[in-house]
């Protein structure tokens, strides 16, 4: 399911440690949770667009 807040496909596949769902199954507050937690939202934001542009 796409929504607006999606960075890229990476989002379906990629399980964050420590975490039993992907991001596309996360609902926007436990993205926001996680982002808190691990600090790793925009560092993957840079990496999608990094691979968008590779392709």
């Amino acid at each position: 399911m796409d929504r607006e807040e999606k960075w890229s496909d990476l989002w379906y596949i990629f399980k964050p440690e420590h975490f039993e769902k992907t991001i596309a199954e996360m609902n926007s507050k436990e993205r926001e949770e996680r982002g808190k937690i691990d600090g790793s939202v925009e560092a993957l934001k840079v990496f999608a667009e990094w691979y968008k542009e590779s392709k």
